[in-house]
């Protein structure tokens, strides 16, 4: 019987370096983890602060429910705005001329479904909230969705001429 002999060398690795280079990754990746992980707990703070504010708004004010819609009469002059089924309209607002294509253009968010679209994109922003394209696309998605409803308002009858003093007189809060 011939002696069994062992064919493989001893390998010898040294962790020094090894060790001190796999430390230091784990420690600058973690501390990436971190840093996200706060960003999405602040991005989340807001996202709720906002609903909250919405919320708070709705039980302080007088609604009306209208044609498939429920229209909140606010006591802040804040420009008019929509949100799932409820639209938002300062009661000051009654008085303005134009006052009926104002609640038209809120009511084309509403039927169009852009508050769908934004909560999205809140939520990708949430976890996203370190990606300059995310900021980048929603800011053109809301431009977009300004677009689609102007071409539907105009598209219902209302003259260009008779739209741009009514969005002039609601940004200036005077008659035009």
């Amino acid at each position: 019987v011939t002696p069994y002999r062992n064919l493989l060398e001893t390998v010898i690795i040294s962790s020094h370096q090894i060790s001190g280079d796999v430390e230091s990754f784990v420690l600058s990746s973690r501390f990436l983890v971190i840093l996200w992980l706060t960003g999405v707990v602040v991005m989340t703070l807001i996202f709720m602060f906002r609903i909250v504010q919405i919320v708070r708004i709705v039980k302080k004010s007088q609604t009306e429910t209208m044609e498939g819609y429920r229209l909140v009469l606010t006591t802040k002059d804040n420009p008019p705005f929509s949100f799932l089924r409820s639209l938002f309209v300062p009661e000051n607002h009654r008085e303005i001329q134009g006052y009926d294509r104002i609640i038209r253009h809120e009511k084309e968010h509403i039927r169009q479904g852009h508050t769908y679209d934004i909560l999205l994109l809140d939520i990708l922003l949430i976890f996203q909230w370190f990606n300059p394209f995310i900021w980048l696309l929603k800011r053109a998605v809301r431009e977009n969705h300004e677009y689609l409803v102007d071409r539907a308002v105009l598209d219902s009858g209302v003259t260009p001429e008779e739209y741009k003093l009514m969005l002039i007189s609601q940004v200036t809060g005077n008659p035009v």
